[in-house]
């Protein structure tokens, strides 16, 4: 996935739950599926989820400077961001949440 970047402040994976949690996620995503990433931190499991094939990926953290970390590190892509806490501004059902 390339480097990400990360304020010190924003939760970054760079230990094993990160490639453990993006092997489900590659296992589990099927094509256009939706998918809620709740405490995005950095966005990484939201941008695999992405590259795996989900179609709509909403991705929501209680961390403003997370959210916008995690806009860096997704840009060019169509995740939607929303700041707040957990499940804020999900009005609809999923049919996966990495939380």
């Amino acid at each position: 996935m390339g480097r990400l970047f990360a304020p010190p402040d924003v939760f970054t994976p760079y230990h094993y739950t990160a490639p453990n949690c993006a092997a489900l996620l590659k296992k589990y995503i099927f094509p256009g599926a939706a998918v809620a990433d709740v405490g995005t931190g950095c966005g990484i499991l939201a941008l695999a989820a992405k590259r795996y094939g989900a179609g709509r990926v909403f991705a929501s953290d209680i961390d403003l400077q997370a959210i916008n970390c995690a806009k860096i590190n997704c840009a060019d892509t169509d995740i939607e961001f929303n700041v707040g806490s957990l499940l804020t501004g999900i009005n609809e059902k999923f049919d996966g949440n990495v939380i």
